[in-house]
């Protein structure tokens, strides 16, 4: 039974009871209720010590549901684990620890994109933990009262450990490779970020106390390449563990969401960061992937709390409510806005998009090529914006302020007459403004509509095709042509 995994053994020995004679399972039944802990020793020859430390009384339901439903550790879940033992090798983290419940969240979200059943309860912290513990019986380093660690586990564990124990880089390379397909493979095109701040590396309290609209940030930098000006993202500050001396007598943060921010950059090398917000031993390395950001909103008083976000929002991403050692991650657009709602705000209020006031055509064309990768939400604030500039009037007076539709059905093409003396017309952008799409901002994109024919452009299903020199589309049954505004005529 040793390859199956030490919860495995637990649940077989149990079921073996049930088929012995004299109806010993109902005793061995009463004496679990009651001793859970001392039957798990028995069973996997462990000391009570190591029993109490691998599996509460509490937790034995728990564990043997677990055992039951969840499938043999995958290579790529032992690598995690692997890694989470080797980076605490002298004092492991407790299965209440933040490490563990991490990666616990963490392995059921992969359970998740692999369409598994009960993603949400997948590798509970106490299956994680017994899990890393397994490593100490390979480890030379670990012997207490000549005992190794959990004698039970599967052979792949040793793989895994002749693999990677000795070779620290690798290992770091291929739980890099992990993180990132996970969060690659989710489909997220990544406009929503999670920033992530350990106040005891940099104390975002002070730094917030001065109100500081733009900075820096060091990514991740496996996301590197996936950052561009006008995405949106939070802060979400971990576990506070300074010193009350090192907070200045201040109590601890607690752990939540305390800004929203919108990128401003793409990743660049940053050049170092060690101001007077970083611990002494703690500022980024020069080189490090950095991107420039902006704060929206912070809520350094108020913050909205992970114990809150669980309780009133319990579906949203793990990697949210559990944290996740990274400088940054992605999340998808609902986690994002219902994170925007559970602040009190509106994502429409935010003051994101341009600050700048060139409205000409140079000025616009930039702006589309900074924002085309930017959030639904900054992309809208961006083509309001676009849409108040230059480019439409020009075409308008260029076409005499003529409805192109009417003119070409047959009609009557002038609108009222504005107190300018000019007829009232609308410039439609055929490839639509908000998409950014190159070339949707230049005049030759613009077609001159009356009000109702803009309408019923936006609203009618009409499928315009774009030619070199002209539109075609077919408008109540009838096929138009429509010339385009081109830079000679």
């Amino acid at each position: 039974m040793r390859g199956r995994g030490a919860g495995n053994d637990f649940v077989a020995v149990l079921r073996v009871t049930e088929r012995l004679p004299g109806l010993a399972h109902i005793s061995w039944k009463r004496e679990l209720s009651g001793n859970a802990a001392k039957v798990r020793a028995w069973a996997f020859g462990l000391s009570d010590a190591d029993a109490n430390q691998s599996i509460a009384e509490d937790d034995h339901d728990e564990a043997v549901e677990s055992a039951k439903r969840n499938p043999i550790w995958s290579r790529n879940e032992l690598i995690l684990a692997l890694d989470l033992y080797l980076r605490h090798r002298a004092s492991p983290p407790s299965k209440t620890s933040d490490e563990v419940a991490e990666l616990s969240a963490f392995l059921g979200i992969l359970a998740g994109k692999r369409g598994a059943s009960d993603a949400q309860t997948f590798r509970n912290v106490n299956g994680v933990y017994m899990k890393m513990m397994n490593f100490r019986r390979f480890d030379p380093d670990y012997t207490v009262d000549g005992k190794v660690g959990l004698v039970r586990g599967n052979k792949l564990e040793e793989v895994v450990w002749n693999e990677f124990h000795a070779n620290p880089v690798a290992l770091a390379a291929a739980v890099a490779a992990i993180r990132a397909g996970a969060a690659n493979s989710s489909g997220i095109t990544a406009p929503y970020w999670v920033f992530v701040c350990n106040p005891k590396k940099w104390a975002i309290d002070r730094f917030l106390d001065r109100s500081i609209e733009h900075d820096t940030w060091g990514v991740r930098p496996s996301d590197r390449e996936r950052f561009a000006p006008g995405q949106l993202g939070v802060v979400r500050v971990g576990v506070d563990r300074r010193t009350v001396e090192e907070r200045d007598g201040k109590p601890p943060l607690d752990p939540g969401i305390y800004a929203l921010c919108e990128v401003e950059s793409e990743a660049f090398d940053g050049t170092g960061a060690n101001d007077e917000f970083w611990r002494d031993d703690a500022g980024r390395e020069p080189g490090w992937p950095t991107i420039r950001i902006r704060y929206l909103r912070t809520y350094l008083h108020r913050p909205l709390t992970i114990a809150r976000l669980r309780t009133e929002q319990p579906g949203i991403s793990g990697l949210v409510l559990e944290g996740f050692q990274a400088a940054s991650f992605p999340i998808s657009a609902d986690d994002f806005r219902t994170i925007v709602t559970s602040l009190g705000e509106d994502v429409d209020d935010l003051p994101v998009g341009p600050e700048e006031t060139d409205t000409s055509d140079s000025g616009l064309a930039a702006l589309q090529r900074k924002y085309v990768n930017a959030s639904p939400e900054v992309k809208e604030r961006v083509s309001k914006y676009i849409e108040r500039g230059s480019v439409g009037s020009r075409v308008k007076k260029a076409q005499g302020f003529k409805c192109q539709v009417c003119s070409a059905l047959g009609r009557h093409p002038l609108g009222f007459k504005k107190t300018n003396g000019e007829h009232y017309a609308e410039a439609h952008h055929v490839m639509p403004v908000s998409a950014l799409q190159v070339g949707s901002l230049a005049a030759s994109n613009i077609m001159v509509v009356c009000a109702n024919h803009h309408r019923q452009m936006h609203y009618g299903g009409i499928d315009v095709q774009v030619r070199e020199t002209a539109f075609e589309f077919t408008l109540d049954e009838a096929p138009l042509k429509i010339s385009r505004f081109l830079a000679d005529d």
